[in-house]
């Protein structure tokens, strides 16, 4: 543990095909907890895989049972199960709005439009996250989704989630975002332009990093839809993002499940409570619900990650910080008038299509 370290590369003598994989940690100053404790935390996402790591591990165990903290890893690996927390409170945002449109959604956040200037904001708590699983539950003789929060990381479309209101705002231009740079843009510009595009690429993120512990660049994955066809480019304007072509793309990119499909708001938290994550077309005035009515449903695409009795709960990639972004609850019967009725299911590798 206190040897130094060793300089240079380390090569092996092998033939044929050969598979190499150093997953692990090194502690050189063991009271620096604060530099090596993030990394042994970070690495608890491994602790659920076999005896001989990741050369022996094979198919894939779902999150909602192997946990996502050590402590649960550890336990289900011995046998003892997964363990569950508590359910905790989630806050409230809600929403009023109309109109129609189908097809695909143009993906950018949306500014905000204040009738002489007034500033309306949606009130809403960050839930805590739920990883633990419920299934239906009888009510009346109607069987109806018990509370279901999965614990899906957030992220905006924007690099930093705390400068969305003043970039929806326009008192700051994207391109000044001291985060650009991680979105893999090559130009401020570049980013400036596709962050207003970016929420279905912001969905697909938190699903990847959810299932499979990965978040690539936004820009990656921009370029990968538009050579799949789920953006159409067209000089300075961009067509998308289109379904379809989408969801065959996480197919056959990602080996998620994924498929596009008209849903009822009942349906989308029937598709939640099995497991599954659904990218949900909605006008972007669903941050800001008493505000004015937008002219239109959809143009916008929010990941729906928990259904209750009465509400969803959405991660947002356009909401406001500390209001409308991750867990924000969205009534049902508010979610409507904003919905377009149509969505993206997503499930975990080999789930059912």
């Amino acid at each position: 543990m206190f040897a130094k370290p060793r300089p240079g590369y380390t090569t092996a003598a092998a033939t044929g095909d050969t598979v190499v994989l150093l997953i692990g940690m090194r502690v050189n100053r063991f009271w620096a907890v604060h530099h090596w404790g993030p990394v042994m935390y970070a690495m608890s996402i491994y602790f659920d895989r076999p005896a001989f790591g990741l050369a022996g591990a094979t198919g894939q165990v779902p999150v909602e049972e192997r946990g996502r903290h050590a402590a649960q890893r550890l336990a289900f690996r011995s046998g003892a199960g997964s363990g569950k927390s508590a359910e905790e409170s989630v806050g409230e945002s809600v929403g009023a709005s109309a109109g129609g449109e189908r097809g695909h959604d143009g993906g950018h956040g949306g500014r905000r439009r204040r009738p002489g200037g007034r500033s309306r904001s949606v009130v809403s708590h960050r839930a805590a996250p739920v990883w633990e699983r419920r299934g239906m539950v009888d009510q009346g003789g109607a069987a109806r989704p018990a509370r279901v929060v999965h614990e899906v990381p957030y992220r905006a479309q924007w690099e930093s989630p705390e400068l969305v209101r003043d970039i929806v705002d326009g008192r700051l231009d994207a391109a000044r975002d001291p985060r650009w740079g991680q979105s893999g843009a090559a130009t401020p510009e570049e980013y400036s332009w596709w962050s207003w595009r970016l929420c279905g690429v912001a969905c697909l993120r938190m699903a990847l990093e959810h299932w499979w512990g990965v978040t690539p660049t936004a820009m990656a994955l921009a370029g990968e839809c538009v050579a799949a066809g789920a953006y159409v480019r067209d000089g300075e304007s961009l067509r998308g993002l289109v379904h379809t072509p989408f969801a065959e793309y996480v197919r056959r990119r990602w080996g998620l499940t994924a498929r596009a499909a008209e849903l009822t708001p009942a349906e989308v938290a029937a598709e939640v409570a099995d497991g599954r994550l659904v990218m949900v077309s909605v006008h972007p005035s669903i941050r800001e619900p008493n505000g004015p009515e937008p002219i239109r449903r959809g143009g916008h695409l929010v990941l729906a990650v928990g259904a209750t009795e009465t509400a969803l709960l959405i991660h947002n990639p356009s909401g406001f910080p500390g209001e409308s972004q991750a867990f924000a609850r969205v009534p049902r019967r508010s979610f409507g008038p904003f919905y377009a009725g149509r969505g993206i299911v997503l499930g975990p590798p080999g789930g059912e299509q």
